[in-house]
């Protein structure tokens, strides 16, 4: 009988071991994930950082654009008045001319 509990506790204790070399395995697999996780977590919040300056600049750049196409089509309508005002006094300086 003893040497039967014997057996038994040789067994149990081998299956133990197995076990905890099985969970120290796991567990480095675990911790190298975790790292890579870690990695690519920091990865990804430098590029949304980057987009984000981008995307700003982005925006900056079309508030830009849409204020000189606001300032190009005032002047374009300042041109324009202009443009009849000189048709204006060269039509009275026409009839001056004629009328003399």
């Amino acid at each position: 009988v003893v040497a039967v509990l014997r057996e038994v506790a040789r067994d149990a204790e081998e299956r133990r071991a197995e076990a905890a070399e099985r969970t120290a395995g796991l567990e480095a697999r675990v911790s190298e994930r975790e790292e890579t996780l870690a990695a690519v977590r920091t990865e990804l919040q430098a590029k949304e950082g980057t987009w984000e300056r981008r995307e700003k600049a982005c925006q900056q750049q079309a508030a830009h654009y849409s204020a000189l196409a606001g300032d190009n089509t005032r002047l374009e309508e300042e041109a324009a008045h202009q443009r009849t005002a000189a048709d204006a006094a060269a039509l009275q300086l026409e009839t001056a001319t004629r009328v003399r």
